[in-house]
């Protein structure tokens, strides 16, 4: 797919724009190599966390699931359960 996709930019675009791209893959592949979690469920707390800190079940969980996951992709280094369950209950006001 990423090799149809380069010939159509060469095609359209020219050179530069693959070089472009190219740089683009290689910084996304560095990404991907340190781990960093981009799934709900690779965060270090889950919605049992939430629900014994008072959120109820259903979309409120999964609003704040949500929210935080945002956060922790923004600063993966938040990805600690402790962390998280601060910003859990600061966030609490917004989801309840």
């Amino acid at each position: 797919m990423m090799f149809l996709k380069k010939i159509v930019i060469l095609e359209e675009h020219g050179e530069h724009q693959v070089n472009q791209l190219k740089k683009e893959e290689i910084l996304l592949e560095e990404e991907l190599k340190r781990n960093h979690p981009v799934r709900l469920s690779e965060i270090a707390i889950d919605g049992n966390d939430l629900k014994k800190i008072g959120y109820q079940q259903g979309e409120e969980i999964g609003n704040a699931l949500r929210y935080i996951l945002k956060k922790v992709l923004v600063q993966p280094k938040l990805n600690h359960r402790e962390i998280l369950l601060i910003l859990a209950r600061d966030a609490k006001k917004y989801f309840l």
